[in-house]
């Protein structure tokens, strides 16, 4: 199993960095802000003229040059009447009248002109700007391996329901060898009963002696030394874990506080089940993480995503399949007569995790069916592949880079954040393009904040899956579940950002008149050379 930890601990140090930014980075920029506000209360419109107008260079020096000789006679001033203080002062009078400002007309052909370069530097900026960070976006954006997983994923379904390694189970009699052809019976083997098909908790257990055992034991005994998931490339890291969910038959804390007499908090949230007791969510999201957490935090997944009957227990009804098939079929009769799924169970979960060498992914696969209290199922399967170690090949630089400048650019966002809404006074619906830039504040940050607690789970799955070294089942639930909320961040970040990209409309007519300069420029250069 390829584990590079150089990588990751480059990227644990990067996250480091990146929690003292936290902490230092608002509190410069508020100190600054002040400052800023501080300052321009206190000086108002009392401004250096410099800001405002432009004035030729030779002047500028002359000016300053008449200044400064007036300013170094005036500077030791006495009080004596003597004739070469009164010379001085006449001197220093004639030098002030002389040096005066150029005219009216002269600062206001020097305005425009600076206006009309300023408007074509904006131009410039603003168009390399957002072409740059729409780049930045991208590469940070290929990490995700959206097309390879979809195909893993396409794959695996696809071996799920017509893999090679069910025919056995699946027909009577799949293929007989005969002198001079091949005969193949295509019936159906009425005791092998697919996954969908599951309608009752006695077929769940028809679908686990048939097509449970067909995908986790393969017919080849090479294929079954290395665990290979059917007739596939995938390695399958331990064996399948069934788990069992009860219903929660304790009440929920949301009921316990009442609003008014008659209402509790439950009522107001208009919760139908009663979801479970708060749980602290670092350490639900893997940091030192127990079996404990591991329940708990697999019981709150399937009721957020999955949840359609009933509100899930944190059962540690969790049971791995032996190595051997014939263990695996004793087990499960020892089940079924212990009555091991009765009336008050409403899920059973067989998870999978595989590892596939020539894509170096991960998938986990969860097949589900929920048993309602009245009758019948619902079987749903769910299939997600994510890559462990993040960072890895010479591209993995390039992103991490990215990431840094993503970093820099989010605390560039925070700035001009806090000084949009001290000058709207936390209206920011006044400007659409300001609604905007404080969404790409709030999401480009969030990015970075979740982009960190990715580190910390990767890392303690890396650890399990080092320690398991392919013997044991290793839950990656909370790092595919991590995945999604990041690709969901990326894909609002580039959404927001394509909107954003439509202010460079007003500079239309400015590329309008570029476009005629450059063509006539074109012309005479051709007919120059």
């Amino acid at each position: 199993m390829p584990a590079d930890y150089s990588a990751l601990w480059l990227h644990i140090i990067y996250v480091t960095l990146c929690c003292s930014v936290f902490i230092m980075q608002p509190l410069v920029v508020v100190i600054y802000t002040l400052y800023k506000v501080c300052m321009y209360r206190w000086l108002g419109c009392r401004g250096c003229i410099s800001t405002c107008v432009t004035v030729p260079l030779d002047q500028v020096v002359a000016i300053w040059n008449r200044y400064q000789s007036v300013l170094s006679r005036s500077g030791s001033i006495t009080n004596e009447n003597s004739n070469e203080y009164l010379l001085q002062d006449r001197q220093r009078n004639r030098d002030l009248r002389y040096a005066h400002p150029p005219s009216e007309d002269y600062l206001l052909k020097c305005r425009e002109k600076e206006v009309r370069f300023r408007g074509v530097s904006q131009l410039c900026t603003s168009t390399l700007g957002h072409f740059l960070f729409l780049t930045l976006l991208l590469v940070i954006a290929s990490k995700a391996n959206v097309v390879e997983r979809f195909r893993l994923n396409k794959a695996v379904t696809d071996t799920m329901l017509n893999g090679a390694c069910l025919d056995k189970d699946r027909f009577l009699d799949p293929c007989i060898d005969t002198e001079s052809f091949e005969v193949c019976n295509q019936n159906l083997d009425p005791t092998y009963m697919p996954f969908k098909n599951i309608s009752n908790k006695d077929e769940w257990w028809t679908w686990a002696n048939s097509e449970l055992l067909a995908l986790t034991y393969n017919d080849d005994d090479t294929y079954s030394a290395f665990s290979v998931f059917c007739d596939t490339n995938s390695v399958i890291i331990g064996k399948p874990r069934i788990r069992k969910y009860d219903v929660y038959s304790e009440e929920c804390a949301a009921a316990k506080f009442k609003v008014e007499e008659n209402t509790s908090f439950a009522d107001v949230l208009k919760v139908k089940t009663c979801y479970p007791d708060y749980i602290d969510v670092s350490n639900l999201l893997g940091f030192r993480s127990s079996m404990n957490k591991e329940d708990e935090w697999d019981s709150h997944f399937l009721a957020v995503y999955h949840g359609l009957f009933s509100q899930y227990s944190y059962t540690k009804d969790k049971i791995n399949l032996p190595s051997s098939r014939y263990s695996a079929i004793l087990m499960l009769l020892l089940l079924k007569a212990n009555n091991w799924i009765d009336n008050s169970t409403r899920a059973v979960v067989t998870e999978y995790t595989l590892y596939h060498p020539t894509f170096k992914l991960y998938t986990d696969i969860s097949l589900l069916v929920e048993f309602p209290s009245v009758s019948g199922a619902k079987a749903t399967e769910h299939i997600w592949s994510t890559d462990v170690e993040r960072y890895r090949g010479g591209w993995a630089y390039v992103c991490i880079f990215a990431e840094m400048m993503l970093l820099a650019i989010a605390m560039y966002y925070f700035y001009n954040t806090v000084i949009y809404l001290y000058s709207c006074q936390g209206r920011i619906w006044h400007s659409f393009w300001g609604i905007l830039d404080f969404l790409m504040t709030v999401f480009s940050w969030s990015y970075v904040v979740c982009l960190m607690l990715r580190v910390q789970i990767a890392e303690d799955i890396m650890w399990q899956l080092r320690v398991a070294y392919f013997r044991t089942f290793v839950n990656l639930k909370s790092l595919v579940t991590w995945d999604m909320i990041l690709e969901a961040h990326m894909g609002v970040m580039l959404a927001i950002h394509l909107l954003r990209c439509l202010s460079l409309m007003k500079y239309v007519p400015r590329l309008r008149r570029l476009g005629l300069i450059l063509a006539r420029a074109t012309k005479d250069v051709l007919i120059v050379t």
